[in-house]
């Protein structure tokens, strides 16, 4: 089974940013994360945002594609990320 952890309902509801997601997982000590590869490539942009993003398990992205670079440099210094497509 897995946990699942959101942003606490609130009103203003909380507007997901990538700074609020990665606060809110690095609090829940979350071991995977889904998100839009926006977030991820904002974070790859910040060397301690990245040594915490080697510390998942896995990131489930989906939305959008992945920049191919920043995708190729994150698994090379390996952070774990699948693509996750829908229909």
């Amino acid at each position: 089974g897995l946990i699942w952890t959101m942003f606490k309902p609130s009103n203003p509801p909380v507007i997901p940013s990538p700074e609020a997601f990665l606060e809110s997982w690095v609090a829940t000590d979350s071991t995977m994360l889904f998100c839009v590869p926006a977030f991820v490539e904002a974070w790859a942009h910040n060397p301690n945002s990245v040594e915490l993003l080697k510390k998942l398990r896995v990131i489930i992205y989906a939305g959008a594609p992945m920049n191919k670079q920043i995708g190729d440099r994150l698994t090379a210094d390996g952070v774990a990320l699948v693509p996750f497509y829908g229909s």
